[in-house]
């Protein structure tokens, strides 16, 4: 079989990188319909919940941390990864965000829930968000694109405020 021009074989894919980079792009789905659905601008996603998605012990690495902004970039153009204040480079939470970040959003050391207000103040309707296990998000979405069942408001649940 002869291929035809200009169609080249790709170089080395890394079938790890592959499978982060399609469970990075089923939670982007994910967050940008229940942002959608709740009215919301960024989303926020803590330590515990993202490791928990990754199926993470307890560490997570910057390279997780870089790939996941390059393959959310298409639902969400905005991100800033939050770390521990005075525990060096331990990733704390991530903001996702629709729109740009206003100057001094992460000045000042604060809880999400309490930046989350700042940032709903400035217009920026922001919420801490859970997720659900990757089989539930995607059972989710199914259900929802096929019409079985309407996209649920609220399905991920809003942490309680400080």
């Amino acid at each position: 079989m002869s291929r035809k021009k200009g169609n080249k074989v790709p170089e080395h894919v890394d079938p790890y990188r592959e499978f982060v980079r399609r469970s990075h792009h089923l939670l982007g789905a994910y967050l940008s319909m229940h942002a959608w659905m709740n009215d919301l601008k960024c989303v926020i996603i803590d330590r515990d919940d993202i490791v928990a998605f990754w199926g993470l012990r307890n560490r997570v690495e910057k390279r997780r941390r870089l790939w996941l902004k390059d393959d959310i970039k298409p639902y969400f153009p905005h991100t800033r990864p939050l770390f521990y204040t005075n525990q060096g480079e331990k990733f704390a939470s991530i903001y996702l965000s629709k729109i740009d970040f206003p100057l001094g959003t992460f000045d000042a050391a604060m809880s999400d829930t309490k930046r989350a207000k700042l940032l709903s103040d400035k217009d920026i309707p922001s919420a801490e968000v859970r997720l659900p296990e990757e089989s539930e998000i995607l059972a989710t979405l199914t259900s929802a694109i096929h019409g079985l069942t309407a996209f649920p408001i609220n399905h991920a649940k809003r942490k309680s405020s400080d």
